[in-house]
């Protein structure tokens, strides 16, 4: 089967979806002011937390994450931090979000640790944490956070919950379905063995199971089409995004924090599965993948294995936006990235998501600088900066 070819393609330069409010630059902020020292009963000093506003506002945050509801890219989540040192206060994250570009914005906090966001097409927030065992939150439009009602009643996905958050058990994993509503949490009724669930931006649910097999459901979990003994058991696998009608996994090995590029599997319409198998000199350590509408395979090439630096200079083959260059997947062309990504860098750049519809792809992603956030229509030949904050 053909290995994996790669070589450099210039993009023509599509014209670019205009997100409202993306174009402005964000308006200047002078620095938050420092924390007040408070005096403590023993004498002792500590310092004030700061507020939601001064981490979203301080130029020297970082933008952790961010997302963009389904269709509509005016509504978007960002979380941010402005504190990894030893001894900082439990609040150093803060999330800030938007219906229109960031035009106006609602500013929300809590003594998150260890988070992620989660943005339904409704734009609304919640909140994953697993400083201690899982927690889910919902963020209000007003910025206040209510704390969900996880309960263990099982039933199916409905219109408008959010699936996230999973709960480890021996005998068996549990997920859950967030109501952003009434800030109520129910588990999910999945195929025995599953330990990766997503919901898809139309609410399609798949797993993947301890038993290589894959299976999806198209009514919340009711139902499931499973496809047993449909994965390589020696292989990490790992969704890609793509339409309800399409079903592909990524398969990789052990790569710690990175996702080494070992397979691909792809549900053909007769049933059964093709697998292409790319070479693995250099090994390519995968972010978010996707199928076009077109039947390519985009992926974000986070790193290569014969990356580094030969002085100051990064060496061998490039990361960032690579396209097969047909539907068999089997040879890829990398995207020449325009600015703020025109400069091949291991770890850049570093792409957040990738939202797929019937007939276009929009990705996002963080800059370099990690305090900016962007988006592109081309598959990263030009990008266009949005506000995050």
């Amino acid at each position: 089967m053909p290995g994996l070819f790669v070589r450099r393609l210039v993009a023509p330069l599509l014209p670019l979806m205009l997100l409202a409010g993306c174009t402005q630059a964000a308006d200047p902020t002078p620095p938050p002011p420092a924390p007040t020292p408070t005096p403590t009963a023993t004498g002792s000093v500590v310092l004030d937390r700061p507020s939601p506003e001064e981490i979203v506002d301080d130029p020297a945050s970082v933008l952790r994450e961010v997302q963009v509801a389904p269709g509509d890219p005016d509504t978007r989540v960002a979380l941010w931090s402005t504190c990894f040192a030893d001894g900082c206060g439990p609040r150093r994250l803060a999330i800030a979000v938007t219906a229109d570009g960031f035009r106006t914005r609602t500013l929300a906090d809590a003594t998150w640790h260890h988070a992620f966001v989660r943005l339904s097409a409704g734009g609304e927030v919640v909140v994953l944490d697993y400083q201690r065992g899982l927690s889910l939150d919902v963020v209000r439009a007003d910025g206040s956070v209510l704390p969900v009602d996880m309960v263990k009643d099982v039933a199916p996905v409905a219109r408008g919950e959010v699936v996230a958050g999973m709960v480890f058990r021996p005998a068996r994993n549990r997920f859950w379905a967030t109501d952003p509503a009434t800030a109520t949490a129910h588990l999910v009724p999945v195929p025995d063995g599953t330990h990766q669930l997503i919901q898809t931006d139309t609410g399609q649910l798949r797993a993947i199971t301890s038993d290589s097999s894959y299976a999806w459901s198209d009514d919340g979990g009711a139902t499931w089409n499973r496809h047993f003994d449909a994965l390589d058991p020696h292989l990490l696998p790992g969704f890609v995004t793509s339409t309800d009608d399409r079903h592909v996994v990524v398969g990789g090995g052990d790569g710690a924090t990175l996702f080494p590029f070992s397979q691909l599997r792809r549900l053909e319409d007769d049933g059964d599965w093709s697998v292409v198998e790319p070479v693995d000199d250099p090994m390519a350590y995968l972010g978010p993948t996707a199928v076009l509408p077109d039947g390519r395979f985009v992926a974000s090439v986070q790193s290569w294995s014969d990356n580094g630096l030969a002085g100051e200079q990064p060496r061998g083959t490039p990361p960032g936006i690579y396209v097969s260059e047909g539907d068999d997947w089997s040879t890829y062309e990398r995207i020449e990235s325009g600015a703020p990504f025109r400069t091949a860098a291991p770890f850049e750049p570093m792409v957040t998501d990738i939202d797929v519809t019937a007939d276009a792809a929009l990705i996002t992603a963080i800059g370099p600088d990690q305090t900016t956030a962007w988006t592109s229509d081309d598959l990263g030949a030009t990008w266009r900066e949005m506000r995050a904050r």
